[in-house]
């Protein structure tokens, strides 16, 4: 059951993708642009300013449940800052979204890596991995 969570009002919102979920939007906003502005000076608060945008695009693009854009503006983003848990945690999704178990997975066990306090990455990771034990079991 995927989840994604956005805060409106102090209202969380469900994504029609049911199971895995993130922090809400607006915690999570905060937490990658200071995550991202942290990561340097100058050109580099350029590129943090950069992800922190196509972050966004992407984590738009999986709640309107687009996973190819969300993937395309995500893989970005991680180019841009490659140690931001939260944005390996959404591009775990987007891949999760569009078939490809096998990234998801590595992108959310590097998401927990990162912070392993990232309660959302866990669960999704948790729940990627079921999934993809479920598969396995069902091969032949």
């Amino acid at each position: 059951m995927l989840k994604t969570a956005r805060q409106h009002a102090g209202v969380i919102h469900r994504n029609p993708a049911p199971g895995l979920r993130t922090r809400t939007r607006t915690r999570m906003r905060w937490a990658v642009l200071a995550l991202l502005a942290a990561s340097g000076l100058g050109a580099a608060a350029c590129n943090s300013f950069h992800a922190a945008r196509a972050y966004q695009e992407g984590t738009r693009a999986l709640d309107r449940g687009d996973p190819v854009a969300a993937i395309e503006a995500l893989e970005r983003a991680a180019r841009l800052a490659p140690n931001a848990s939260e944005v390996q945690n959404h591009l775990g999704l987007a891949y999760r979204a569009g078939g490809d178990a096998e990234r998801a997975l590595a992108s959310l066990r590097r998401a927990v890596a990162l912070d392993c306090e990232n309660r959302a990455a866990q669960t999704n990771l948790a729940l990627v991995e079921r999934e993809a034990g479920q598969r396995e079991e069902a091969t032949p």
